[in-house]
């Protein structure tokens, strides 16, 4: 069963690379991650409420360069990725987001290098 880890973040504009350390993570897992903006609460939510997100045509999330790593290559488990942030009218120069990682249980069926 595949699983996903939500993550907050404070970022600005432009690009900005982020990790997140998770046991789930090996360097051949295949791993999916979505971004969004998100208002932040004025006070936290009840059990069971979401943050609400945002959709916003003057902004443009990106996420670009998804590199998995872990044994035998890197001690730490996880992801390395980067969010690019493009804001336009009306969007001040830093913004939250919030990211949906998720690592799928099977590992590549076949793996291929061009060179």
């Amino acid at each position: 069963m595949p699983q996903t880890v939500r993550t907050f973040w404070g970022v600005r504009s432009g690009r900005t690379p982020l990790n997140v350390n998770w046991d789930a993570i090996e360097s051949d897992s295949v791993v999916l991650i979505t971004a969004s903006l998100y208002v932040p609460p004025v006070s936290t939510p009840p059990p069971g409420e979401s943050l609400q997100r945002v959709d916003n045509p003057n902004v443009a999330v990106r996420v670009e360069n998804i590199s998995p790593h872990g044994p035998p290559f890197d001690d730490n488990r996880g992801v390395t990725f980067v969010v690019t942030l493009e804001r336009g009218l009306g969007f001040p120069a830093e913004g939250f987001l919030a990211t949906d990682i998720t690592v799928l249980d099977d590992k590549p069926f076949e793996t291929q290098i061009d060179l």
